[in-house]
């Protein structure tokens, strides 16, 4: 899991250190790390790409999956926009148009979590 935390709009309107939420786990444990966004060189190319991402809200209306993909995988897209209005998206299954991009900006964060994975990993049960 990555979060961006960009800290927009303080009580005074200032902006904050941009940090990434890093989370790595299993069903029974997780280990989390907070790092500034500026020690991993490829967030802001990722966060830009990911920011303009198009998300075609019809895809397979027409043909709903069925009880095939509920041990699939789902992925999840949550933003608040400039005025504060949420947009949380999510989808199952194999071949949404959005599944590459977000594949591919989990692999180039991977980068920025090799010591939280190397924790997760030392510390299995």
């Amino acid at each position: 899991m990555v979060q961006f935390a960009r800290h927009r709009g303080g009580p005074f309107g200032e902006d904050g250190t941009p940090q990434l939420v890093l989370a790595v786990g299993d069903r029974e444990r997780t280990c989390v790390e907070i790092v500034e966004e500026a020690s991993c060189p490829v967030a802001a190319r990722v966060y830009e790409d990911l920011s303009t991402l198009s998300l075609p809200v019809g895809f397979k209306f027409s043909d709903p999956s069925g009880i095939t993909v509920l041990h699939g995988t789902q992925y999840f897209l949550a933003s608040v926009d400039g005025e504060g209005n949420p947009l949380y998206w999510s989808y199952y299954g194999p071949g949404h148009p959005a599944q590459r991009a977000l594949s591919s900006a989990l692999d180039a964060l991977l980068a920025c979590a090799h010591v939280l994975r190397s924790t997760f990993d030392a510390n299995g049960t």
